[in-house]
């Protein structure tokens, strides 16, 4: 039995806990047929061997049990689910060809009213944009137009002082011109005056 035990031990730790567990027939034969020479060296046939249950004291196959127990319970419910999905899926073909066109048909309103929402967005962008185009050009041309208007009124004032002071200069020179002639004019009258009056002289002289 320490043999039989040993290789029960042996085998369950080469193949792992979990397929021990599992596969507690395939086991049991594999260790009948590994244990079978040493045993018949001391004259004994193992006929018959069965694992009935397997337990530890970590309970470390119980959480095995749950988990294994968790994947059933997934799996169950994902089958429910899938065969509730189908049995809408059939159900909603069962409506007919009249249930479809009505969905078919709210479908098509759907996107009809995002396309004209859609298009009524970009109508509203387009003339946000536009609006927005025509006050800056709006601007400009008024910027444009003062700007204009203040360099011709630099303009005109350069011009006006021009004249102004072409004015002064051609006074200022008609009245340089006229005291040069007064000058020359009194220059001559006094010359003329002495060679007359020496003139006067010189003949009483005589």
């Amino acid at each position: 039995m320490e043999m039989i035990r040993l290789t029960l031990v042996s085998l369950a730790l080469t193949i792992g806990i979990t397929t021990f567990n599992v596969q507690k027939d395939q086991f049991a034969g594999l260790v009948r047929e590994v244990a079978a020479p040493d045993v018949g060296r001391m004259g004994i046939e193992i006929l018959s061997f069965t694992i009935k249950d397997v337990y530890d004291d970590v309970q470390y196959l119980a959480s095995l049990g749950k988990a294994q127990t968790a994947n059933v319970k997934r799996d169950a419910d994902v089958g429910v689910a899938q065969a509730n999905r189908d049995a809408g899926i059939r159900y909603l073909a069962s409506l007919g060809k009249a249930q479809t066109a009505n969905v078919k048909r709210d479908a098509d309103v759907g996107v009809a009213q995002a396309n004209r929402d859609a298009g009524i967005r970009a109508q509203t962008a387009n003339v946000k944009r536009d609006a927005d185009v025509g006050v800056a050009q709006a601007n400009r041309d008024a910027g444009i137009r003062a700007q204009t208007v203040n360099v011709k009124r630099d303009a005109d004032v350069g011009d006006a002082q021009a004249n102004r002071d072409a004015g002064i200069r051609e006074a200022e020179c008609d009245k340089s011109a006229m005291d040069v002639k007064y000058s020359m004019d009194t220059r001559i009258e006094d010359n003329t005056r002495l060679y007359k009056l020496q003139k006067a002289q010189w003949s009483s002289r005589r």
